[in-house]
């Protein structure tokens, strides 16, 4: 598989979520000695339910991940998505030149998890190991958080959004065609989206709390 074909798929893998479940996953969380007992509680169970609602969310996902990837390279799934790139890329870095950057880091980092994950070893002799590819999913990770904002408010532009219209559906539709059950998976991720993105707000209440 060539760099570019990697590049691509990485950034596809990156953004393709977002394309199923338009939902803030990636809202960071972190304590503060000045917390409370009772904050520090709520906090510790907010967290708790958070990780296993993603483990719900990513359960549900599982059945449609193959059909997913096989859908992406589909060549009218595949022009619809470079478009909605490209006007999701014109609108960030216009916004702030440094993305660019961060939409490479994105890139290189997305494109060794998918090695690390494949079948085939990324050097002969050298198996990748867990801690290895917890690293690199631990890197990806942190640069979808840092994209998570400029990706929202790119969505809000009307271009940047009626390109992701058109990308989204063409994703659906062709995933439906190979599995008819992707409608009703869809809904129920959307629905744990959303429990996410609530018990995410209330965590960053608290925290917000805890830093007056």
């Amino acid at each position: 598989m060539t760099a570019r074909k990697f590049a691509v798929r990485s950034i596809r893998s990156l953004l393709s979520p977002i394309l199923l479940v338009v939902g803030t996953l990636l809202i960071g969380s972190a304590c503060t000695g000045g917390e409370t007992s009772l904050r520090t509680q709520e906090l510790a169970s907010l967290r708790q339910e958070r990780l296993a609602l993603i483990e719900r969310f990513a359960a549900i996902q599982a059945p449609i991940r193959r059909t997913q990837a096989a859908a992406l390279d589909y060549p009218g799934v595949r022009i619809a998505q470079d478009s909605f790139y490209a006007s999701l890329r014109r609108f960030v870095v216009s916004e702030d030149p440094e993305v660019e950057q961060l939409l490479q880091r994105a890139t290189m980092v997305g494109a060794d998890l998918e090695q690390m994950s494949s079948s085939a070893p990324i050097m002969i002799g050298e198996p990748v190991t867990v801690e290895q590819q917890q690293a690199v999913a631990d890197e990806l990770r942190n640069v979808e958080r840092e994209l998570r904002p400029h990706i929202e408010r790119a969505l809000q532009d009307s271009t940047v959004h009626a390109a992701f219209a058109v990308a989204q559906d063409s994703l659906v539709e062709q995933m439906t065609r190979l599995d008819p059950n992707v409608p009703d998976t869809i809904r129920r991720m959307e629905v744990v989206a959303k429990q996410i993105q609530e018990v995410d707000i209330r965590i960053a209440e608290l925290e917000r709390d805890s830093r007056q």
